[in-house]
């Protein structure tokens, strides 16, 4: 079942995006991110959009894309920071 793919996958990765958690299920990106949704939606995950700071949220600290350099203030305008996604439920 993709919900709890997802959700194993997820905890074991701390965060990913959509596209990451996808690969790594050999899943469509569309089935995850309606996985990602419920999970959502019930208070599991937490999604990080500004993926461009060392620490992009409240809880998110260990983002695998927040430590990356930041891009030029032009490239962040036409290229969208990724989701990330992050279990913070036990």
């Amino acid at each position: 079942m993709i919900l709890q793919d997802v959700r194993r996958r997820l905890k074991t990765m701390e965060g990913a995006t959509a596209s990451q958690l996808a690969a790594e299920l050999s899943a469509g990106r569309s089935e995850v991110e309606a996985a990602l949704d419920f999970w959502i939606r019930r208070g599991d995950v937490t999604r990080c959009e500004d993926s461009s700071s060392p620490a992009c949220g409240t809880s998110c600290t260990r983002c695998p894309i927040g430590s990356l350099p930041k891009a030029s203030s032009a490239r962040r305008r036409s290229a969208p920071s990724p989701v990330v996604y992050e279990w913070v439920s036990n």
